[in-house]
C-alpha cells in the first residue's frame, strides 16, 4: 500500500471514528475545558462579544487528569461521572493534560496516553536547572545564586602544600527549590526551619512554597537583643535545615553535598591538626573551630531564654568560614534544637561503621571547643548543609 493511500485510509477512520470515540477538541483556545464535553470544537469563547466558533485545525482531546491509574478510565478525569465513557476500552487513548495551577501538581502540562489502566507521559520533559557564579575582582571571593535567585556568599580556599584549590559557600544554604526549580518538599518532604530555640518540642517550621510569613521569638544574636525580627531576616543569617535526601538533591547547579572527605580536605587546607584518640575514634581537627566562626567570642541566648558563647574570648584570625550556631530539628516529634550550642551540616558519606549504614555522617562544632568533629546521625534528622563547587 503506497503512503497516500495509506494515509488517505487513516484519516477516513480517523474521522469515522470522531464520532464514536469519547473525545474532546480544541483548536488555538487558552478556554478552561467544558467539563466532560466529548466534543468542544471553538477558536474563541462563543458566549463572549466577538467570539466565533472553530474555522480550521484539530488538537488532542483537552482535558484536566486527577487520577493516575483506575480501573474506570472517567474517574480518572476531573468533571465526568463514573462509567461516563461506558465499559469500552479506550486503550490508546491519547490526551492533554490541563494540570490545575498548584505547587505540586500530579500531571505534567503534557499529552498523556491511556494504557487501559493507568495514564502515561508521552513524552520526556527536560527541565533546565538555573544558578548563576560571580566571582569577585580579588578571585577568592564571590556570590552564587540558586535557581530562586537566593544570594550566598563564597569563598575560594587554597592551600599550595597540599595543592588544595575549592570553593565552598560561606552561609548556610536555604533554598526551598532544586536545582531544576521542582520544590523540595513535592519530591523528599517539607525543608524545616529552627527558628532560635535551644529545645521546643514540635517547635520546627515546615518550610513549603510560598514560604510562611512570621516572626521569631525575641532572641539574643551575637550579642545584640533582636526582636520582631521576620522568618525571611533570621533564615538569611542562620539558614534553613534539610534531611539527608533533600541535602543530597538541593545545592544549586554546579555545586554539591560535600563528602565527608572533602570536608576533611578543607579542614587540613585551613590548618586543622587530627585529633583523634581511642576513647573519641571519630574523625576531628582541633586548632580551627574558632578561626571558622562567625561572631566569635559573641552571646547567642534563644528565644527559649538559653544563653551560651560562641566560642571563647580571645583574638583569632577569621577565614571566612562564617559558621553559625542554627541548630538542628529532631526527627519524628520535630524538636527545635541547639541554637546557640552547635553548628551542624551534612555530607553526602554514609556511616563507614557497616552495622550502621542506615546512618550518615555530618561535621559538627561545639560553641566550647576549638574543634570540628564527625559523627553519625539518622538521615531524617535535619541539619544545616554547604555546598561545594564542582
Amino acid at each position: 500500500m503506497n503512503q497516500t493511500l495509506l494515509k488517505t485510509t487513516f484519516l477516513s477512520i480517523f474521522l469515522y471514528l470522531t464520532d464514536q470515540i469519547s473525545a474532546q477538541v480544541t483548536i488555538g483556545s487558552q478556554e478552561e475545558p467544558n467539563i466532560g464535553a466529548l466534543l468542544d470544537m471553538k477558536e474563541y469563547n462563543a458566549s463572549t462579544p466577538g467570539g466565533a466558533t472553530a474555522t480550521k485545525g484539530l488538537n488532542l482531546p483537552r482535558v484536566r487528569l486527577i487520577k493516575k491509574s483506575d480501573k474506570d478510565i472517567a474517574k480518572t478525569i476531573e468533571g465526568l461521572a463514573p462509567k461516563a465513557y461506558g465499559t469500552d476500552d479506550h486503550t490508546g487513548l491519547v490526551v492533554f493534560n490541563i494540570p490545575k495551577p498548584t505547587i505540586c501538581p500530579i500531571f505534567e502540562r503534557a499529552p498523556y496516553v491511556w494504557t487501559g489502566t493507568e495514564w502515561q507521559l508521552l513524552l520526556t520533559i527536560k527541565k533546565e536547572t538555573k544558578s548563576r557564579f560571580e566571582i569577585n575582582s580579588d578571585g577568592v571571593t564571590g556570590t552564587l545564586y540558586d535557581f530562586e535567585e537566593n544570594d550566598y556568599t563564597v569563598k575560594r580556599y587554597q592551600n599550595a602544600s597540599t595543592s588544595y584549590d575549592k570553593w565552598w559557600m560561606t552561609q548556610n544554604l536555604r533554598s526551598l527549590r532544586l536545582p531544576d526549580g521542582e520544590p523540595i518538599g513535592c519530591k523528599y518532604g517539607s525543608v524545616r526551619l529552627s527558628p532560635a530555640l535551644f529545645h521546643e518540642s514540635g517547635g520546627a517550621i515546615d518550610m513549603e512554597i510560598p514560604a510562611p510569613n512570621g516572626i521569631i521569638g525575641d532572641y539574643t544574636n551575637a550579642g545584640v537583643f533582636t526582636s520582631g525580627q521576620t522568618y525571611s531576616e533570621f533564615i538569611y543569617e542562620f539558614g534553613l535545615t534539610y534531611k539527608w535526601d533533600q541535602a543530597n538533591n538541593a545545592c544549586p547547579a554546579g555545586w554539591h553535598l560535600p563528602s565527608a572527605q572533602e570536608w576533611t580536605d578543607l579542614l587540613i587546607a585551613m590548618g586543622g591538626i587530627a585529633d583523634n584518640d581511642a576513647s573519641e575514634p571519630n574523625d576531628r581537627y582541633k586548632g580551627i573551630g574558632n578561626a571558622m566562626r562567625k561572631n566569635q567570642g559573641k552571646v547567642y541566648k534563644s528565644a527559649d531564654n538559653n544563653e551560651l558563647i560562641w566560642g571563647p574570648n580571645g583574638t583569632y584570625t577569621p577565614n571566612g568560614f562564617n559558621a553559625v550556631p542554627a541548630g538542628r530539628v529532631t526527627t519524628g516529634t520535630l524538636n527545635a534544637c541547639d541554637f546557640g550550642y552547635k553548628s551542624e551540616w551534612w555530607t553526602s558519606s554514609v556511616n563507614v561503621d557497616p552495622a550502621k549504614q542506615d546512618q550518615a555522617m555530618y561535621r559538627l562544632m561545639y560553641n566550647n571547643r576549638d574543634r570540628v568533629d564527625t559523627n553519625g546521625a539518622g538521615q531524617s534528622i535535619y541539619f544545616a548543609v554547604r555546598c561545594v563547587k564542582d
